[in-house]
């Protein structure tokens, strides 16, 4: 049943907006007999859709809860599995936001084609909605405040999307010569550019461990483990929003080494900062 065709009801022709529910309660119903198949790429956004409809319904939104139904049906019939969204050139998106929505929406469909559906089938799914709803708000243009926070979700989880399928590393490390606190003009660059890297896609959450080698006492490792982990935080934090509250400080000194060696051995891959995003 299509919302844009005219609907008869009890007193006559309905309006828009009722035939725009009805349709919706058409789709809410159907969606119940409709279950998807095995593989998990169906059964993720089929499980996401009927969450949001559901957050739909219990907020009295029907319209926008039988949107989901719909797009719950469409995957269970795998009829919308090959495609991110609806076709672009059919949006109604002003033209500032075009070039924005078009890059991630490309940034999306690579990682579908490299198999993110496969291997990470929820967060695929919520990317793809995520996508949707910020489009959505951008055609409705009355709710900033939404469109940003659907763009927001969908950095997060693209950013998370590229670490699933080996993008990006889980963590970095940045490396340390012999007794120094300060990283080298090169790991400076290399902080600052995973900061950036992270809060482009609204990642703005950082585990922070500093380490040693076995070289030296203990004492004086754990406390050089500590400066080091302070540094890389204050490097980062002029590029992170709130100050770097997001920042999550640690140190080891010299009781997790990368790579095992004897007490006072000295090594390099030992010397280092992991930092860990957490989108």
């Amino acid at each position: 049943m299509s919302a844009r065709r005219p609907v008869w009801g009890r007193g006559g022709l309905v309006g828009p907006v009722a035939a725009a529910v009805l349709a919706a309660g058409c789709s809410l119903t159907e969606q119940a007999s409709v279950t998807p198949s095995d593989d998990a790429y169906s059964q993720a956004p089929h499980g996401v859709y009927g969450e949001l409809g559901a957050r739909e319904v219990a907020a009295d939104q029907s319209q926008v809860a039988g949107q989901h139904a719909d797009r719950r049906i469409a995957t269970a019939r795998t009829e919308a599995l090959s495609r991110v969204t609806d076709t672009f050139a059919e949006r109604e998106l002003a033209p500032e936001h075009r070039g924005a929505v078009w890059a991630a929406r490309s940034r999306l469909r690579e990682l579908i084609e490299l198999e993110a559906g496969t291997v990470a089938p929820t967060l695929t799914a919520e990317a793809r909605e995520a996508l949707e709803c910020w489009m959505r708000a951008l055609e409705e243009g009355t709710a900033p405040e939404r469109a940003a926070a659907c763009r927001e979700a969908l950095g997060r989880r693209l950013y998370a999307l590229e670490t699933a399928i080996g993008l990006r590393p889980d963590t970095y490390a940045v490396y340390f010569d012999s007794a120094r606190a300060t990283p080298n003009r090169l790991g400076r660059l290399i902080t600052r550019k995973i900061a950036a890297d992270a809060v482009h896609d609204f990642v703005t959450e950082f585990g922070i461990v500093g380490h040693t080698d076995l070289a030296g006492d203990a004492a004086g490792n754990q406390t050089l483990s500590m400066h080091r982990a302070g540094v890389t935080a204050a490097t980062m934090r002029p590029l992170l929003p709130d100050g770097g509250a997001g920042l999550d400080k640690r140190w080891s000194g010299e009781t997790e080494p990368a790579v095992p060696t004897a007490d006072g051995v000295a090594n390099p891959d030992n010397r280092r900062v992991e930092i860990t995003p957490r989108p």
